[in-house]
């Protein structure tokens, strides 16, 4: 397996579809040599290319994206049966057997993940048993996934989704890390502190105090700092992603 990497617009997906076969050679400069010899005529037809944006059809299943595939690419020299074995074994190959009678999915329609959906992509250039296979970008998709999964943890554990109070000891942790809970917390102190929510009949007769929501909530407010402590984390948490984003930048320069 080779890797190649890059920042956006370095030109990865050109030189792939050069190595591919798939970019008329006119006005490039060099060779593109296969185990040392010229690359053949037909070689773009000997190769598999999953292209970084999927190709299947959300309203059908893992499957049959497969066999439409193989129907369509592969010779007419082989048979229906070896077509469906052909499938068979990729799905196999790929890990797709919960999935495989699963419609893939549109936008409006819930379907497979998006692990799922990629590994049906590339399937349907393995069934074509192709003696390279070449991806463009294909974890494109997946990062965003794992981003979601981390917004939506840190949502769980601020409180929105899910009392605080009955977090489980180990997972506890989790919540001193979400800048959603520290933001949530100072407006909460800033809201509720010496607030009392008492009748419109103009009685004295209070239904409930704001320090009684912070103390179920277990939010310290005594104090002033209770409150600025929670801007002081917003204020570091913000200069460390600010930190990492400049780390990044650097190393995409250092790449170029």
């Amino acid at each position: 397996m080779n890797a190649i990497l890059g920042p956006t617009g370095s030109g990865k997906s050109s030189l792939l579809d050069i190595l591919a076969g798939r970019k008329d050679h006119q006005g490039l400069i060099g060779q593109v040599l296969i185990d040392g010899q010229p690359q053949m005529q037909d070689f773009k037809y000997r190769v598999g290319y999953v292209v970084q944006d999927d190709m299947v059809s959300g309203t059908l299943t893992v499957r049959e994206n497969l066999a439409f595939s193989a129907n369509v690419r592969l010779p007419r020299n082989v048979s229906s049966e070896d077509k469906i074995a052909i499938v068979d074994r990729v799905i196999v190959q790929l890990g797709l057997e919960k999935c495989a009678d699963s419609r893939v999915g549109t936008e409006t329609s819930r379907g497979v993940s998006g692990g799922e959906r990629k590994r049906t992509n590339i399937g349907m250039e393995l069934v074509l048993s192709p003696t390279v296979l070449f991806l463009d970008e294909p974890t494109t998709g997946l990062a965003n996934l794992v981003t979601a999964a981390y917004c939506v943890a840190m949502l769980v554990f601020t409180g929105y989704l899910l009392d605080v109070t009955t977090t489980i000891n180990f997972l506890a942790w989790i919540k001193w890390v979400s800048i959603f809970r520290y933001a949530s917390n100072a407006i909460t102190i800033n809201e509720f502190t010496n607030l009392k929510l008492c009748q419109t009949n103009d009685t004295s007769i209070c239904l409930i105090n704001g320090e009684d929501i912070l103390k179920d909530q277990k939010i310290d407010y005594l104090t002033k700092w209770d409150l600025w402590a929670n801007f002081v984390a917003l204020g570091v948490m913000t200069l460390i992603y600010f930190a990492l984003t400049y780390v990044q930048l650097l190393r995409m320069r250092k790449m170029k």
